[in-house]
């Protein structure tokens, strides 16, 4: 989200996720980490967003058009009132879009959506009506339904940009069984990505492999 995408990227990215028949695409934004910066780098960060969020608003009926779902995931209780309210308004807007779904992670880490999802078992079983189930009926997709990623379509492909190998705590859990494709460019909105299909097209949706491009 670090500046905005041309008609000509729009519209390349999204030959390239028809081609590749992807109907979902997360981006991690923010990581609740960011927290720790010092002030003015939190501001300036909170003012960013403040200005992607308002040229999603401005391009609202373009994504209406194209069927572009946007959901938003994280401790949004963290950011400030007003961009949560844009959030908020974005998400609703598109809500009933089906065609794509643009995700954005923001104030999240991994840790914290594990940490929440538990939260959320905790409380279910604390339920008087639920007192009944027992702890060792919580399995793997127990746990995958009380995630912010609940209603999301799997995880199949994390490409990971920049020359960095790390996951950054993103997604740990959805990236049990995927394909990791390691970017050695910037964030691929950028003229490198014109290749990413010729890269992607062959990945091994169920095995684990590290690619370099």
């Amino acid at each position: 989200m670090k500046k905005r995408m041309t008609d000509e990227e729009k519209s390349e990215l999204s030959t390239i996720c028809r081609q590749l028949n992807i109907s979902a695409v997360t981006l991690y934004a923010f990581s609740i980490e960011n927290f720790k910066r010092t002030k003015g780098e939190v501001r300036a960060l909170m003012q960013l967003f403040r200005v992607q969020f308002a040229i999603l608003i401005d391009e609202l009926d373009q994504f209406d058009s194209q069927g572009i779902c946007v959901q938003v995931s994280g401790r949004l209780e963290l950011l400030p009132a007003d961009v949560q309210k844009m959030i908020a308004f974005v998400c609703l807007r598109t809500l009933k879009n089906e065609k794509f779904f643009l995700q954005i992670c923001v104030s999240y880490t991994s840790r914290v959506e594990i940490s929440d999802g538990i939260g959320q078992i905790q409380s279910y079983f604390s339920q008087t009506q639920f007192q009944q189930h027992k702890v060792n009926q919580i399995d793997d997709r127990f746990i995958s339904a009380s995630l912010y990623s609940a209603t999301s379509i799997p995880l199949d492909l994390l490409i990971r940009t920049s020359n960095v190998t790390r996951l950054s705590d993103f997604q740990l859990w959805q990236s049990s069984f995927l394909s990791l494709l390691h970017w050695l460019h910037d964030f691929p909105w950028l003229r490198p990505y014109r290749n990413i299909h010729l890269n992607v097209i062959s990945y091994d949706s169920l095995g684990v492999e590290w690619e370099y491009y």
